[in-house]
């Protein structure tokens, strides 16, 4: 049996929905699974990560089958897994979710269970701990995700509006997302707290209305982005670059380093002006003119 795996990349937090916002982009982590007579795991990977990502039983997609197979007590033959993948790793664009969901939903699959985006969010979230980046990955288009009371993941998607696509701007270096935690704060004043909260629910209007002009304002953030700006070298500069150039928001993508702005279909002076301030910066840089993902997971077998 073969099984086959699309599983496009995110952008979360957008701004201010720090740890609640997330986005789909068209750019994917491709996997094939196959069950094959013999034993053992044979892992092949091409693409982003193909010299760095580990060939082994620790690799994401690897461990993410592994989780389901042994909860159903489910003994695979010889598995060839293939993974070609699009998404930057260690750079702010959802990958080690997108590799955890290729791997769940890949050995769902193969165990002849039916394929629940909404049961695979919370098994995501329980081993990734990133239901903003899963959420959108799972379902595409523009997510808002919270907490039940008993740490269950909910959330409303929305489609991302026609007439917009991405600019993302991918620096030369990594940036481990427990690093970029380790320099925010633990407490935020009431009037930054307020703002956020403002722009939060202005940004979520702004997408599920279409009011594409109110996303230049509501995008800003302060929870985050001012205290990671330490670790993004030009991260002010940059952003500001892409508003300038016409962008309608630009932000830290995820937790960084690479950055990410919203954009007229077509118009990528955002996207290359970001790039030329990085470089001015004496940064390293690449410039992706992304579609928004509409669709999320696609399995088939």
């Amino acid at each position: 049996m073969t099984v086959r795996v699309t599983v496009p990349a995110s952008s979360a937090n957008l701004g201010p929905g720090f740890d609640c916002m997330g986005i789909g982009l068209a750019l994917n982590l491709k996997l094939t699974v196959t069950e094959v007579d013999g034993v053992g795991v044979e892992i092949g990977h091409r693409g982003e990560g193909e010299n760095i990502i580990p060939k082994d039983s620790s690799n994401t997609v690897v461990a993410a089958m592994f989780s389901v197979m042994n909860r159903l007590g489910y003994h695979p033959k010889r598995l060839v897994i293939e993974v070609v993948n699009e998404i930057p790793i260690a750079r702010g664009l959802g990958s080690s979710a997108a590799a955890t969901i290729a791997g769940l939903a890949a050995a769902t699959a193969l165990t002849g269970g039916t394929i629940n985006r909404y049961e695979l969010l919370q098994h995501a979230y329980l081993r990734e701990g990133h239901a903003d980046n899963a959420c959108a990955s799972l379902f595409g288009g523009f997510c808002v995700t919270g907490m039940r009371l008993n740490e269950i993941p909910d959330f409303v998607q929305f489609s991302v509006p026609n007439g917009i696509e991405a600019a993302v701007v991918v620096p030369d270096f990594t940036l481990k997302t427990e690093d970029s935690r380790a320099v925010l704060p633990n407490t935020i004043s009431f009037k930054e707290a307020t703002q956020n909260q403002a722009r939060v629910a202005l940004l979520t209007a702004a997408i599920a209305s279409g009011k594409l002009e109110l996303l230049s304002s509501s995008m800003r953030d302060v929870f985050h982005e001012p205290y990671r700006n330490s670790l993004v070298p030009g991260l002010e500069k940059v952003c500001s670059a892409a508003i300038e150039a016409g962008a309608l928001g630009a932000v830290l993508s995820g937790a960084g380093p690479s950055i990410f702005a919203v954009v007229r279909i077509g118009d990528k002076k955002p996207g290359l002006a970001m790039k030329n301030t990085w470089q001015n910066l004496g940064v390293g840089a690449r410039f992706m003119q992304l579609a928004f993902d509409n669709i999320g997971l696609k399995v088939d077998k």
